[in-house]
């Protein structure tokens, strides 16, 4: 659902920003989940960035089309995260050097969100 990429997008965010300072982030751009329009937001990010080291996309959709915008840009050595791993996610990534997916499992997603929702809350549901 919308509130899982939100959710994920928010995840990677705080996790980098904690665990990982020495790394820039560039603004967040959104593809809505289409494949064409994240593919065309990836090539004009790597155009704008040419020292840009990876691209994480927040579900399946935004995720092969990172690997496409990567495969048409024509760009080497970019690493590619993408969350879900669906069957057209796992053929567009053949090819690409570094390329990391997360199957999402949505009982134990849910039962995680929960549990640090609580813990968030001090306990309360």
């Amino acid at each position: 659902t919308r509130q899982h990429g939100i959710d994920r997008r928010d995840g990677f965010t705080e996790w980098m920003k904690t665990n990982a300072p020495g790394i820039q982030l560039l603004p967040v751009q959104y593809g809505g989940g289409d494949q064409a329009k994240s593919a065309d937001i990836t090539k004009s990010i790597l155009s704008a960035n040419p020292d840009l080291k990876g691209i994480y996309g927040s579900n399946e959709g935004s995720a092969i089309g990172v690997v496409k915008g990567v495969q048409e840009s024509g760009r080497q050595g970019i690493t590619v995260v993408g969350f879900d791993s669906g069957k057209a996610q796992i053929d567009a990534i053949k090819g690409i050097e570094a390329v990391k997916a997360a199957a999402a499992e949505s009982a134990a997603v849910g039962r995680a969100g929960a549990k640090a929702r609580r813990g968030a809350r001090g306990g309360r549901p």
